[in-house]
């Protein structure tokens, strides 16, 4: 016998940092996905699939702001969505400038 499909979230509902505003359908490769247009606390509305709400620690937590901040504590930004070093940019700035007053320009 085939289960029955869990109900699928009621607007208000909050899962970590977004609150379903309302469900909708969408197609994804000639099916259909249930996707839940949320609020995140940062006041982005984005849009989820059902299934990836579920999913709790493992699936979609926020709208991105998360991951952001995560970077931002840890001294890193993303860049193209990746996350590349602060660290490496400033040492790269300090020794620029280090350069810069050992061997002056002669023009100048």
């Amino acid at each position: 016998m085939r289960q029955s499909p869990r109900p699928p979230p009621r607007p208000g509902e909050k899962f970590e940092r977004l609150t379903v505003q309302s469900i909708g359908v969408r197609p994804v490769h000639g099916r259909r996905q249930s996707v839940a247009v949320c609020l995140c606390t940062c006041g982005l509305l984005c849009e989820v699939p059902v299934a990836a709400l579920r999913r709790g620690a493992q699936g979609t937590r926020s709208c991105g702001c998360l991951r952001r901040e995560k970077a931002s504590a840890l001294g890193l930004r993303l860049k193209y969505g990746r996350a590349k070093a602060l660290a490496r940019k400033r040492a790269r700035v300090e020794a620029k400038q280090l350069r810069a007053e050992w061997y002056p320009s002669e023009a100048a």
